[in-house]
């Protein structure tokens, strides 16, 4: 998201008495919005890159992502280059998807291979694909889970499996006499 600029920096006199107005509508609009940033990306320029595989770039893959609290509207306002970096992308949502928003940023990497593709991935750093490899995205919840979710899942139904196959008495310590 492109912000206006200093007053300093403003040349023509009509725009410098126009200038207190962008300021206060400016500073409305940022009040009303909530802002996150992902650093996984290698160049954040190539936001806009269009695989060959595919016909629309990152950018547009990730404004299409719609919010469940606001059926066909999507989760994310703009999303953009963070100011003075490489690889930092901000993301400006509303106060109600925030939880929502959250977690497609923390989870953009699975979501982005489970939905679109492998070849949506090469805006990212290779650590930050590595680093997610094993997380998946599950459509029919529209929720991402991290590879820790997945292991204490597992790990849950498979100490619900001993349970049930032990008789309780086995599942109680006794001491040898």
């Amino acid at each position: 998201m492109r912000l206006i600029p200093t007053i300093l920096a403003i040349i023509f006199q009509e725009s410098k008495e126009r200038f207190g107005l962008v300021v206060v509508k400016q500073a409305t609009f940022l009040s009303k919005v909530c802002t996150g940033t992902s650093l996984e990306f290698s160049q954040n320029i190539l936001l806009d890159y269009i695989p060959k595989d595919s016909d629309i770039s990152l950018q547009e893959a990730i404004m299409d992502i719609k919010s469940s609290k606001f059926p066909g509207k999507p989760v994310f306002h703009p999303v953009g280059p963070v100011w003075g970096t490489d690889n930092g992308v901000t993301f400006t949502f509303i106060p109600e998807n925030k939880a929502e928003a959250r977690m497609f940023i923390a989870g953009l990497i699975p979501y982005i291979r489970d939905t679109f593709g492998e070849h949506h991935l090469c805006p990212l750093s290779a650590d930050a694909v590595d680093q997610h490899s094993d997380s998946v995205y599950d459509q029919a919840t529209n929720q991402i889970y991290s590879t820790t979710d997945v292991w204490i899942n597992s790990s849950l139904a498979l100490n619900d499996v001993v349970i049930q196959t032990r008789p309780m008495s086995s599942l109680y310590l006794t001491w040898p006499k």
